[in-house]
């Protein structure tokens, strides 16, 4: 069974791995820091709750087939393209100190896993509507996947 934030036992197990994330840990690859891993994970967090606007693109992710092979099916890559907004190396504005990061990015994941039942997310940038199981499965796999990437 795939995992879900919206799981209280998945999203803990996320939890644990942050809390031993630190400001020095070396990624195994990519190039993001720590801080920039972290405002990554929250700004896509913001982006869904419709705090951070993102540009749509339509593509193949966007189409049924796409966003449910990457979402659902297919481990994904090292180091895969990401939309400008979320770029961490292309954008203009520092990230926040670490610690001062991590506590935006646990604010931003608890209103995520928060939000009502009915609540209308945003549109994903490249998956485009998603439902509330879909963005689930997505932020744990993102999740899974930078936490990961630091050996985490």
């Amino acid at each position: 069974m795939k995992k879900t934030v919206f799981d209280e036992q998945a999203r803990q197990s996320i939890l644990v791995r942050l809390s031993r994330f630190t400001p020095d840990a070396k990624q195994k690859w990519g190039s993001m820091t720590p801080e920039e891993t972290l405002r990554h994970l929250r700004d896509l967090l913001l982006n869904a709750l419709g705090e951070y606007p993102a540009k749509s693109a339509k593509s193949f992710l966007s189409s049924w087939l796409g966003k449910n092979l990457l979402i659902y099916v297919f481990p994904w890559p090292k180091s895969p393209p990401t939309a400008p907004e979320f770029d961490a190396k292309k954008l203009t504005t520092p990230p926040l100190a670490f610690e001062e990061g991590m506590k935006s990015l646990l604010d931003a994941l608890n209103r995520f896993v928060q939000s009502d039942s009915s609540f209308s997310f945003s549109i994903h940038p490249s998956f485009g509507a998603l439902s509330r199981k879909q963005w689930g499965y997505l932020m744990y796999k993102h999740f899974n996947h930078h936490l990961s990437q630091f050996g985490l």
